[in-house]
């Protein structure tokens, strides 16, 4: 602008300037000369840019504004200055019609025009782009300033994504001392249980690990898995012990559904839980079978008769050390808090008969079995061992039953991602 111009006047140059446009080569849409993308399509504009126009509604200012003086084109010879009319400086000629016409066409004319009417704010009518956040207009499918894309997504089909049903393969349910359930778990495909880590989180219990237990579902299969832990995951045996010592063997004897009724093999160094006593058990090696009547001096050593030893149940304390331990004699050894070959008499959690220990005179191999107790036995499991809807795990201090899921038709509620649960 000018410096000698008028307040609230535009020079043409600048007014002209903020009407420029550029045309769109994608869809011939006429966009401000400032912007990168068109409004329409979005495309990157090119750096043509049409013929200028002047905005809408300007008017010339006639008020009274200063306008300078029109050049005098007559041929005339102009008369002297009077004296003392003017400056006390002599006069210069006065230029001739080709000069003047040759400063008119240098020297830049000062036409001044009014200021365009103020348009609206764009924040009135617009929307905020989702990428640049820059206002748009409303009716722009794409952003001016990064040409983005200003549709709205779709959001139902994404909530309705999220409430997709979850196939409920089995239900995890907490059993508290009083047998009553506590609180119920849905498992779908996996579902951790620990002290710090997991999706079920029960702090208050000191024998759980930090990631203790894990659980998982397939089609018609679900496996318990103890993840490392430092005491173990339990498994509850199933059903009594058969009157014709039948033992279930290899995998068969892990699947819950047809161990019913049938002990369960143990190997060397297996952990039982039974009550609050935990027996391991160990088999007695070749090496230290029977060494026959021993002498001294020629002298038969006088004690106990001999007799063969096939096993120890070795009782494990909260020391980590083993207190008392108890050797297996006979083809079948009793346990129990009053009843048995081995009695514990102050543990309350026992029943009279508890559990079984049986050996197979042929192959040499031991069962365990429940003798119908009203806390159950359970072995500690050897990697991942099958279970079914029925089965009970202890881990810790907790005890969990594991019930079949919702069946065929029910309606599930829908779930979105699975939360951690604490325990109390």
């Amino acid at each position: 602008m000018f410096p000698n111009a008028p307040h609230g006047v535009l020079d043409v140059a600048e007014g002209l300037s903020d009407h420029r446009t550029v045309v769109c080569a994608t869809c011939g849409r006429d966009n401000p000369a400032r912007l990168t993308f068109c409004e329409d399509c979005g495309a990157r504009l090119a750096a043509r840019v049409s013929a200028p126009t002047p905005p809408v509604g300007v008017r010339v200012d006639t008020n009274g504004a200063f306008r300078p003086p029109a050049p005098d084109l007559s041929f005339n010879k102009s008369e002297p200055p009077k004296e003392g009319a003017g400056s006390s400086r002599p006069s210069a000629p006065r230029p001739s019609a080709p000069d003047l016409l040759a400063q008119a066409e240098i020297a830049p004319m000062a036409i001044q025009i009014a200021a365009p009417p103020e348009l609206p704010l764009v924040a009135e009518r617009g929307r905020a782009c989702p990428r640049c956040r820059g206002l748009c207009d409303t009716a722009a499918a794409f952003c001016r300033f990064c040409g983005a894309t200003l549709a709205e997504p779709d959001r139902t089909a994404r909530a309705e994504t999220n409430l997709v049903p979850a196939l409920v393969r089995a239900r995890v349910v907490s059993i508290g001392p009083d047998g009553a359930a506590n609180a119920t778990f849905e498992l779908t495909e996996r579902l951790d249980i620990g002290r710090s880590e997991g999706d079920v989180i029960i702090t208050w219990d000191p024998y759980l690990s930090p990631r203790h237990l894990r659980l998982e579902a397939g089609p018609g299969v679900l496996v318990a898995r103890d993840l490392g832990s430092v005491n173990g995951t339990f498994v509850r045996v199933r059903g009594p012990a058969p009157e014709n010592g039948a033992v279930a063997t290899g995998i068969e004897a892990h699947d819950a559904a047809s161990a019913l009724n049938k002990g369960v093999p143990l190997e060397d160094q297996d952990l039982i839980l039974l009550g609050q006593q935990v027996i391991r058990f160990e088999v007695v090696k070749d090496a230290e079978a029977g060494f026959g009547p021993a002498t001294q001096h020629g002298t038969a050593l006088f004690g106990t008769p001999a007799g063969p030893v096939y096993a120890r149940l070795c009782q494990r304390t909260v020391e980590g050390v083993t207190r008392d331990v108890f050797h297996v004699r006979k083809d079948e050894v009793a346990l129990g808090r009053e009843l048995g070959d081995f009695v514990f008499t102050d543990d309350a959690f026992l029943s009279r008969r508890h559990a079984l220990v049986r050996r197979d005179a042929k192959t040499g191999t031991f069962s365990l079995h429940d003798a119908g107790s009203s806390n159950g036995t359970f072995l500690r499991a050897r990697g991942e061992m099958p279970i079914a809807p029925g089965d009970e795990i202890r881990i810790g201090q907790q005890l969990f039953r594991i019930e079949p899921g919702p069946a065929q038709g029910e309606p599930v509620a829908a779930t979105g991602p699975a939360a951690t649960r604490r325990v109390s």
